[in-house]
């Protein structure tokens, strides 16, 4: 049992308005999703081609995750959203130093701007700045 205590799903796409979640179960989430190999090695990927039954056979991927897209050192990825009702959303991914280092942003203006931000504040050593 996962335990999550704010999460319920409708839907596995996320676009249902009866889908609702917190950060810190996305942040659960997110957790077990980087321990699948599989799920780490997909999410690096800032773009693929996949075998498709219809279209040519093939689809063209291509991630929507800011972080990969402007090629932000260390990141693993993970998963963006964005729904009228949430807003902009990322669960965002990074490898530094041996560290791995995640965060969730919900209704975010700046998603990737937040993100860097975090991750910056998180020196190698593992504890925030102090400012």
């Amino acid at each position: 049992r996962l335990e999550l205590d704010c999460t319920h799903f409708v839907s596995a796409h996320g676009l249902e308005p009866e889908n609702r979640s917190c950060a810190a179960d996305l942040g659960a989430l997110t957790r077990l999703a980087m321990a699948e190999p599989l799920i780490e090695r997909v999410a690096r990927k800032p773009r693929a081609v996949v075998e498709f039954p219809i279209a040519g056979g093939k689809r063209y991927l291509a991630t929507t995750n800011p972080l990969l897209q402007e090629g932000y050192e260390g990141t693993i990825g993970l998963k963006t959203g964005f729904t009228e009702e949430a807003g902009s959303s990322l669960a965002a991914v990074v490898r530094r130093g041996g560290r791995t280092l995640a965060t969730v942003l919900l209704d975010s203006e700046d998603p990737s701007g937040q993100a860097e931000k975090l991750f910056e504040a998180v020196p190698s050593g593992g504890r925030p700045r102090r400012r």
